[in-house]
């Protein structure tokens, strides 16, 4: 993005509260809270199309799989209240003692008056929901919004700014400098007047702003505020919108347990709002929440899979629709210790002239099945959200989502640029089946973006995530094919036979960023309960060590529950003439870099299998310059290769160190 498009927008904070971790689970999901539900109604499809080349993009520059639900409950610290308190996800099966728990806390800054000096992100540029006007109309056709900026002022959290005159300013001058003081306090804190001019441009606060062309942004971390990189941040208040917003529905998914009175803390409590989540090994059940307006969903799971979808579909009154795809779940600790990372899609209303049908009866099957609205819909399908849905009808007849199917011909979808990529659960046979899933469906979606592989370049992903997982070379190779975007080389790859595939080297070119233990320490250990590699798993013969480079959030010292996968094409040899198409691609989601989440491919190539685990949730993004790759980048570039001395966190291991520390 052109710095010099851009605005300064500055919000204000908070002094960074100590946070203590909690991996017991908080909601006792009894046969009592469960209303029985009658049979779900019909649903439909979704008429939008999917161009092969990419259109106009925009970039504003803890789990674990294998998570054990019989941790031990761990009683909070007496200070935390009940809108504080958070829930982790854990994947270790050991009790936590409660001086672990205690050790886990945040070291609270030391400074004057108690009030961290922050500095203000440098101005950015803003989507105004303009087509044809502003500065995100004029950018380069394959760009999309990813906030990212470099600090310049300083404000202090929690204060108001006062305006300090000059002795020189004239009069006019301090006339104009005090109302644009008074205004900004009639605006709010969040709002920032730029310019010196009397034609000042007030720029919006996140939680006011629209996003219809696509944007990216990492969530707010109390300690590490304002981010080294200047890049903005957001909070979970400002996706959802203030109590004021005038929401009308929500969907929101999670991965396991969640704080059900930390979400409910910023939602009007009139709001009907459906949680996906769910435990393993349970059935499909739907009911509400003790007599509230929360209705409880959930999937069935297999013995061994998990929901680790973050999804919200937020309706307000003006019947806008926003999709959220993050890669953090409804706690405290995700939206204030640990860095994420979110995705926001805002959709109007068709006109009513292009809607398929009304809204009492369930939209006509027009849908092109691999379009993001038509795998969203599936999505809300799989996991359980109709008989949720109708539900919430009945006890809120006003609701503007009526059935799942109308999301598809009732809200414009032509300025959705990224494609969505879903894990569901369950043994998938034959290519029809097997490209609508897991890594198979990134393949697909790369192809549809035209973002393929071509014989003169190489393909280098650099792949975060909160949770390492058990490799092997058949997996990282049948990964790397798909991320290639080329159907007819996974083919290939299949062709191979079982005893050739498993002899193959660990591709080069695949890095597995995850943090150190000198990285998690010098972050002062928090958030680290969330991170998961176990000593068993880095021990383990073949295990690809040489593929492991440092993670290092951009942020500062932060560490990350992000996950994210950056792609870049590299020409293997000098070109005499610029290479034409997308310098590479951005994957964000829930989905870590693990075979039970992006499913394992087997069988031959006229007989092809894909198991997968886990319910996952992205959105894959091409990046049309490298300038675009490292703005889009959650992590330092290039990332540090682990040294001999280098071993990443284990949770297993390490938390002793730090509870001897402590």
């Amino acid at each position: 993005m052109d710095a010099g498009t851009v605005t300064r927008v500055c919000g204000t904070s908070k002094t960074a509260t100590p946070t203590v971790v909690d991996d017991s689970e908080t909601e006792d999901e009894s046969d009592s809270e469960w209303i029985p539900m009658q049979p779900k109604p019909a649903v439909g499809a979704d008429n939008n199309t999917v161009k092969k080349r990419p259109e106009p993009i925009i970039i504003i520059d803890s789990d674990s799989e294998d998570f054990d639900y019989a941790g031990a409950a761990s009683e909070a610290s007496s200070t935390r209240d009940a809108t504080s308190s958070i829930v982790v996800d854990d994947s270790e099966t050991e009790d936590e003692s409660e001086e672990w728990i205690r050790s886990m806390q945040p070291k609270p800054a030391v400074v004057a008056n108690n009030n961290p000096v922050t500095k203000s992100p440098k101005p950015m540029a803003i989507d105004d929901s303009s087509p044809n006007t502003g500065p995100i109309s004029k950018l380069a056709s394959t760009r999309y919004a990813i906030s990212s900026i470099s600090a310049q002022s300083t404000t202090i959290p929690g204060t108001r700014q006062e305006t300090i005159q000059p002795a020189f300013l004239s009069d006019r001058a301090q006339m104009e400098a005090e109302r644009l003081a008074r205004r900004k306090r009639a605006l709010g804190e969040d709002y920032e007047l730029t310019g010196t001019s009397k034609r000042q441009r007030t720029i919006p606060p996140l939680a006011s702003r629209t996003f219809y062309d696509g944007a990216f942004f990492p969530t707010y971390v109390a300690h590490a505020n304002p981010r080294a990189d200047g890049r903005e941040a957001i909070r979970f208040e400002e996706v959802v919108g203030s109590t004021q917003s005038g929401l009308k529905l929500a969907i929101v998914s999670t991965f396991g347990d969640f704080n059900r009175a930390w979400v409910a803390s910023h939602l009007d409590s009139s709001v009907p709002i459906i949680r996906v989540g769910g435990k393993k090994g349970r059935e499909r059940r739907t009911g509400r929440h003790e007599d509230t307006n929360w209705i409880d969903t959930r999937p069935k799971l297999r013995e061994r899979g998990c929901m680790h979808m973050k999804y919200m579909l937020l309706f307000y009154h003006d019947r806008r629709l926003r999709v959220v795809v993050s890669t953090a779940n409804l706690i405290a600790q995700d939206w204030n210790d640990l860095e994420n990372m979110v995705f926001i899609q805002d959709l109007d209303p068709l006109s009513a002239s292009s809607r398929v049908l009304g809204s009492d009866t369930p939209s006509a099957s027009v849908q092109v099945s691999d379009s993001f609205a038509a795998i969203l819909e599936n999505v809300l399908k799989e996991t359980n959200v109709d008989p949720a849905l109708k539900l919430a009808k009945q006890l809120y007849p006003t609701i503007p989502l009526k059935f799942i199917s109308d999301l598809s011909t009732q809200w414009d979808w032509s300025r959705v640029k990224a494609q969505l990529v879903a894990s569901i659960p369950g043994n998938y046979k034959g290519w029809n089946q097997i490209k609508a899933v897991g890594h198979p469906r990134l393949m697909q979606a790369l192809d549809s973006l035209g973002v393929t592989l071509r014989k003169e370049q190489k393909l280098v992903i650099e792949c975060q995530g909160s949770s390492i997982g058990e490799y092997t070379t058949q997996w990282f190779n049948q990964f790397y094919i798909s991320a290639s975007g080329n159907p007819s080389a996974l083919k290939a790859h299949l062709e191979l036979s079982k005893g050739k595939r498993q002899k193959l080297d660990y591709p080069v070119d695949v890095k597995v960023v995850y943090s150190t233990f000198q990285t998690v320490e010098s972050a002062d250990w928090v958030g680290s309960g969330s991170l998961f590699c176990s000593s068993e798993k880095w021990k383990a013969a073949n295990f690809p060590k040489d593929s492991f480079y440092d993670s290092k959030s951009r942020a500062g010292k932060a560490l990350m529950h992000t996950k994210m996968i950056l792609a870049t094409l590299k020409q293997k040899k000098a070109a005499d003439t610029a290479p034409s198409g997308p310098a590479g691609w951005m994957y964000v989601g829930s989905h870590n870099f693990t075979r039970p989440a992006w499913g394992n491919l087997s069988g031959t190539r006229d007989a092809p299998v894909l198991n997968v685990d886990h319910f996952e949730l992205g959105v894959v993004v091409p990046l049309m310059t490298t300038k675009d790759v490292n703005a889009a980048s959650a992590w330092e570039r290039p990332p540090k290769k682990y040294t001999e001395r280098d071993v990443p966190w284990m949770k297993d291991l390490h938390k002793h160190l730090k509870a001897s520390n402590a």
